[in-house]
């Protein structure tokens, strides 16, 4: 039996929408992997189209479809991670 998950259709549209954004993203790295040389290991990011860039927000990474911005997760936060 599939089991639903009881969202609002804007709380689905956005997981929806930053799934895409992933997997945009992904597929650009897959194209030019150099581009995960500008991020530290298990950093967090969330990236948007260039589309929906905000005008003067600083990005932390460029791909050709989209803009990021990373954050790298503290040591502390990794070990955390790691050890549950």
């Amino acid at each position: 039996m599939v089991k639903r998950l009881n969202i609002t259709d804007e709380a689905r549209a956005e997981a929806s929408r930053r799934m895409a954004n992933f997997f945009a993203f992904t597929e650009d790295v897959l194209e030019d992997p150099s581009i995960l040389d500008q991020m530290p290991d298990a950093s967090e990011i969330d990236p948007i189209p260039k589309a929906e860039r905000e005008p003067g927000r600083h990005y932390d990474v460029e791909t050709r479809r989209m803009v990021v911005t990373v954050t790298p997760v503290q040591p502390e936060e990794l070990n955390r991670r790691t050890s549950a």
